[in-house]
């Protein structure tokens, strides 16, 4: 009696194309073997279903492939069904990219041993929640299929670029600028997963800052760096839930908005909003998502809202160039901790902040220790975000000085988000120091090419050039360091290292000067330039008045490097043994300040301290 009590799906498609609905949608779940292949059109072996070919307007989807069956999974549900009730309620995409979500996890769970199956012939985008908005269905030319695109330069090249600048604040309250950041953040996050899968290179950083805020044309400024797409936002209100514009406009050859559309997510979805949201962008540019694709891709993270704000203000007061605020950001991020033990993001973003501490004169010596060990605990939560990964290369490099290790870790970070131009910074030095130079200078190129307009990033650049052999270089990429950051202090620095280098002294000695005055931290690269230039009187004066001041590690890493242009070894080899280190002080062997040490057996055993990997 069951074949007679039965519904021919063919005739649930023929009324539902008779109603004339603008969308009809029919999921068809195969989990038994088909019983009646005597009478119903079926295939040779009677396995699952048919092929059948969806009428105009149509999505039919299969819980597998024609002529196979479903697995009926081990719980409440079967794998098909599991995998539509997780993603069947989120914002923001497409029933096409709802359906190839689906796909991506049946396939995962079952082990690549059920294919789901789709046939539409929709015409358009159609999205199943409410209020997701309306999208600009106009596809970009630039690009001849989704293998090429013509670049800004007119070249063919199978790689896109995309900058995604800061996000507009427009709730009316300036205390939620952190949460505006945040929403930043996890779209560039989405976006650089996407490179995994994808030739897509995700421009970020104060390069996105610049790019807002620059009074030149934004194909001028595209054109310099090389980028094809840019993506503007705006947050229109954000608390428990949050609404945001986005508008994304193509550079080459003119300026052309190519799509725009608002969204709206409760504050606890938001990866999945802003996964899915890349996943659209992705998608415009012609880089269109496989099933494949997604099965590799990481699945968004869940998160508590709570822990998430102190999060998002730790990160957000970090960012700043404040040594308060940097302060207070840390304070966020042990709240967020605190909160949540569990949240390996927090950890991970903890011992960013406490490395990027060390890295400068703000180090009050427990920042590297501090740092090592919340990478440590990230590590034991999660193996698979890339800035934990980071966070332990700067472990292994700075803190412990196995840089053997470091050196894996650092590979690690940078096959999970080839966009992170910090890991390449970090990276391209960590070279250096192994005499591997070309590779240093190529790495560097890729710090660069991530978030061009870096002011940190350009001028140790030139430092980079200045030390081996290209002081020219040197000076033209600190002086670039400074175009938008006035008198920036590391650029500073480097344009006096470089203006040395070349012969320049007393240009050096007047940048250093300026240096000083303006950063008294830097008092030591003044004493260091005086004594490379024989003026041994005034570098001794400043050395006498640093060692009457409170040492800490940045002290200790500038009077290893006065002593040791002041021919004063035994000075120099007592401050470059400080404990704790700074972060600088592993690349004496390596940086000219260092020269007097050279043939030392002392700078020798320094070196097998810091467990260089082997040549």
């Amino acid at each position: 009696d069951v074949e007679y009590n039965c519904v021919r799906a063919d005739r649930v498609l023929g009324k539902m194309e008779d109603a004339r609905s603008k969308i009809n949608i029919v999921i068809l779940d195969a989990c038994r073997d088909n019983p009646f292949e005597r009478s119903w059109t079926r295939t040779a072996k009677g396995r699952g279903l048919a092929t059948m070919t969806a009428p105009v307007g149509s999505v039919i989807a299969f819980a597998t492939s024609p002529g196979n069956t479903a697995s009926d999974g081990t719980g409440e549900n079967g794998l098909y069904t599991s995998g539509l009730l997780t993603y069947i309620n989120e914002p923001g995409i497409t029933a096409i990219q709802m359906f190839q979500k689906v796909t991506a996890y049946v396939l995962k769970r079952s082990n690549n041993q059920q294919l789901p199956w789709v046939s539409t012939s929709l015409t358009g985008d159609f999205f199943l929640v409410p209020g997701s908005g309306k999208v600009d269905n106009t596809i970009p030319n630039t690009y001849p299929d989704s293998q090429t695109s013509k670049n800004i330069d007119g070249n063919i090249s199978s790689e896109r670029s995309i900058v995604v600048l800061p996000f507009k604040n427009l709730t009316g309250k300036a205390d939620q600028d952190y949460l505006v950041q945040g929403q930043n953040d996890i779209l560039i996050t989405e976006l650089c997963k996407i490179s995994l899968v994808k030739p897509l290179s995700v421009l970020s950083g104060q390069t996105a800052s610049i790019f807002a805020n620059t009074t030149r044309s934004i194909p001028e400024i595209a054109r310099e760096v090389n980028v094809d797409y840019i993506v503007e936002g705006s947050v229109l209100s954000i608390g428990d839930s949050v609404i945001l514009n986005l508008r994304m406009m193509q550079t080459y050859p003119e300026e052309k908005p190519i799509w725009a559309q608002t969204y709206s997510s409760d504050l606890s979805q938001v990866f999945k909003l802003f996964n899915n949201i890349a996943g659209q962008i992705a998608r415009r540019i012609g880089l269109t998502l496989t099933p494949q694709n997604l099965e590799i891709l990481p699945t968004p993270r869940q998160i508590n809202p709570e822990t998430y704000r102190y999060y998002l203000r730790g990160m957000y007061n970090i960012s700043q160039d404040n040594p308060e605020a940097k302060k207070k950001g840390i304070e966020y991020l042990n709240e967020a901790v605190k909160l949540d033990p569990a949240d390996p993001f927090a950890y991970t973003a903890l011992a960013i902040g406490y490395f990027e501490i060390a890295h400068g004169p703000q180090d009050t010596g427990d920042a590297l220790m501090k740092g090592e060990a919340a990478a440590l605990q990230a590590f034991k939560l999660d193996t698979t975000i890339a800035e934990t990964y980071l966070a332990l290369a700067q472990t292994y490099a700075y803190s412990y000085w196995k840089f053997d290790e470091a050196e894996k870790y650092f590979k690690k970070a940078l096959s999970l988000n080839p966009n992170m131009a910090w890991a390449h910074f970090h990276y391209a030095y960590a070279l250096y120091l192994f005499g591997r130079v070309d590779e240093a200078l190529a790495e560097y190129a890729l710090a660069k090419k991530h978030d061009p307009f870096n002011p940190v990033l350009l001028a140790q650049y030139g430092y980079l050039y200045t030390w081996t052999g290209s002081p020219q270089k040197g000076m033209e990429e600190a002086m670039k360091s400074m175009e938008f950051f006035e008198d920036f202090d590391q650029g500073l620095s480097a344009l006096g290292e470089a203006y040395f280098t070349m012969g320049k002294v007393d240009d050096a000695i007047d940048i250093h000067k300026k240096l000083a005055e303006k950063y008294p931290a830097w008092l030591w690269q003044l004493g260091v330039t005086y004594a490379r230039a024989g003026k041994k009187e005034e570098a001794e004066k400043i050395l006498e008045q640093l060692n009457k001041s409170n040492i800490n590690s940045w002290i200790a890493c500038g009077l290893s490097a006065l002593n040791a242009a002041l021919d004063k070894k035994d000075e120099a080899f007592k401050w470059l043994n400080y404990k704790p280190n700074h972060e600088w002080t592993a690349w004496a062997p390596v940086i000219p300040w260092f020269n007097n040490l050279h043939g030392d057996p002392r700078l020798d055993e320094f070196v097998k301290k810091l467990n260089l990997p082997k040549k």
